[in-house]
């Protein structure tokens, strides 16, 4: 089933809207911890028409709500403004996001977001100082 990604550029606030062909619970993991998790490539995916965009890689850029085409929302990243309920009297109450994680635990979706993100900069510290496994044979 298809669903619908936000993309938010956080400098502006701007929202853009793409809809993917394939099923979230196949790529959840390429717009959470692969390549479409960083700036770089929601870049090209926020561009519009023949709109250059340059972004280097990070991830502070942009953030990401996804919703499935029934409009239940499947993942949202802390950038985006928290969803709020609204109680009989009035005051906003914030409701928390929980995640079943891989090994049926139960977790909140801010610490989801931040495992997610400190495993994206340990990738990308161990690609950029060149600690590859080549490299360690080669001493």
């Amino acid at each position: 089933m298809a669903y619908i990604v936000y993309i938010k550029q956080l400098a502006t606030a701007v929202v853009r809207t793409r809809v993917e062909d394939s099923e979230w619970h196949s790529d959840s993991r390429l717009w959470t911890r692969g390549s479409r998790a960083c700036d770089c490539a929601r870049a090209l995916l926020f561009a519009q028409d023949q709109e250059v965009v340059t972004c280097p890689c990070g991830t502070s850029a942009y953030a990401i709500r996804v919703a499935s085409a029934d409009g239940l929302e499947l993942y949202c990243e802390e950038e985006f403004e928290p969803l709020m309920e609204f109680d009989n009297a009035g005051d906003d109450v914030e409701t928390e996001t929980i995640i079943d994680s891989p090994m049926g635990e139960r977790i909140g979706a801010l610490a989801r977001q931040t495992l997610d993100r400190l495993a994206i900069q340990i990738s990308q510290y161990t690609a950029h100082a060149g600690l590859t496994p080549d490299r360690h044979d080669q001493g």
